[in-house]
């Protein structure tokens, strides 16, 4: 499986890698919980980092399903990957 990072702003590049996966799995960190997804398509599957939620109070906007990880349940999501840095 296929997770995208997002650590900064999405743009409208970011959105050209998305649109090629069929299920795309957006990770958001930072900058990146700013980003407005309106765009990105519903069936996208977005996780932030529980604690980094918690503490800067930002929370993805998304029509579709965001989820809130803690940072060794992402890891574990995470280790069998396949990651690209967006």
């Amino acid at each position: 499986m296929t997770y995208f990072i997002l650590s900064r702003r999405l743009r409208p590049q970011d959105l050209a890698w998305l649109q090629r996966s069929d299920e795309p799995h957006l990770v958001v960190f930072g900058q990146g919980l700013l980003s407005d997804f309106a765009p990105v398509d519903p069936k996208t599957v977005v996780y932030a980092l529980q604690e980094e939620v918690k503490e800067t109070g930002l929370v993805p906007q998304f029509e579709g399903k965001v989820e809130l990880k803690t940072g060794g349940d992402l890891v574990d999501l995470l280790i069998t990957a396949q990651l690209v840095h967006l």
